[in-house]
């Protein structure tokens, strides 16, 4: 589990400032995470929502999910690649 939390946590990390908070609206809006935990919520605060609430597979399966709405295919590819 440790390798799918440093994984996510890595793509999150290459996510600029816009393209975190819009991550962030499309995890909001996916239900998975409670917004309240999200308005000051760091990249490994985050992580460990998703895991908590959806499993490892499931919180890399979401983010694969919310990376492609948000058009960063090239970070999902490293994902299904890793």
């Amino acid at each position: 589990m440790a390798d799918i939390k440093v994984q996510l946590l890595e793509k999150l990390d290459d996510l600029d400032s816009c393209e975190l908070k819009r991550f962030k609206w499309f995890l909001k809006e996916y239900g998975k995470v409670p917004a309240s935990l999200l308005e000051n919520a760091d990249n490994t605060d985050i992580v460990d929502e998703m895991v908590k609430n959806c499993g490892p597979n499931g919180a890399l399966k979401l983010t694969a999910d919310i990376l492609k709405k948000m058009k960063q295919n090239h970070l999902v590819e490293q994902l299904e690649n890793n």
